[in-house]
């Protein structure tokens, strides 16, 4: 769950909504006690972190091909 602290706090546009998500589904899960939510929200936590970093990755791209194109 560190990874998940760490991609809420990457300020990127539609970054932080999986991850968030996440939390909320492990919460719940948590609350009442069903070992299906908490399996969900860790699914959903690490689907949100790779997206996180495909959007970095994507970003990182973006910028390397336009530097390249001036």
């Amino acid at each position: 769950l560190v990874g998940q602290g760490l991609a809420l706090a990457v300020p990127l546009p539609f970054g932080t909504h999986p991850p968030a998500l996440a939390v909320t589904a492990i919460g719940l899960g948590l609350m009442e006690r069903d070992g299906v939510a908490i399996a969900l929200g860790l699914v959903l936590s690490v689907l949100g972190v790779l997206w996180n970093l495909l959007l970095i990755f994507a970003g990182v791209e973006l910028l390397a091909w336009a530097a390249g194109r001036l």
